[in-house]
C-alpha cells in the first residue's frame, strides 16, 4: 500500500471520521484505501478539496503535523497560499510519478487500459467502415 495511502488512513483515523463517511463526503469511490494498487491523482485532488487543511508536507513526505493551523489560513494569503499549495501540489505528483515505483506502476497501469479501450474502440469502428473494409480485404489478398 503506498504511503499516502497510509497517511490518508492515519488523517480519517485522527479525524475520527469512518470509512463510510470518508468515501461519502469526499466523492472518493468505496474501497480505494483498501484496495493492494496505489492512489490516484484524482483521488488525491478530492481528498484535498474536502479537507484544505490537511497538511501537504505531511502528506507527501511525512513531516511535520496533520494539519495546517488555523493561523497559516488567514483570510488575506489564502488565494496566495491555494495557488502555492497547488504549485507544491503539482510538484509533488509529478516527483512520486517519477520517484514511487507503486504510483508509477499503477499509472501505467491505468493509462495502458484507457489506451487498449481507445484503440479497442478505433479498431472496432474501423472494421466496421466499409471503405476502410474494402481496402483492407483487397491489400491482404494480394
Amino acid at each position: 500500500m503506498s504511503l499516502i495511502k497510509n497517511r490518508i488512513l492515519e488523517f480519517i483515523d485522527y479525524k475520527g471520521i469512518s470509512k463510510y463517511k470518508f468515501y461519502k463526503e469526499t466523492g472518493i469511490t468505496r474501497g480505494v484505501l483498501e484496495s493492494k494498487s496505489g492512489i490516484t491523482e484524482d483521488n488525491i485532488s478530492k481528498f484535498i478539496n474536502y479537507y484544505p487543511s490537511v497538511n501537504l508536507e505531511w502528506l507527501f513526505r511525512g513531516e511535520g503535523e496533520f494539519e495546517i493551523s488555523s493561523k497559516d489560513n488567514t483570510k488575506e494569503n489564502e488565494s496566495f497560499s491555494t495557488s502555492l499549495e497547488i504549485d507544491q501540489l503539482k510538484d509533488n505528483l509529478l516527483n512520486l510519478l517519477v520517484n514511487d515505483n507503486e504510483i508509477k506502476n499503477a499509472f501505467a497501469n491505468i493509462i495502458g487500459k484507457e489506451i487498449n479501450m481507445f484503440a479497442s474502440k478505433k479498431i472496432t469502428n474501423l472494421v466496421k467502415d466499409e471503405d476502410f473494409f474494402r481496402v483492407i480485404t483487397n491489400y491482404l489478398s494480394k
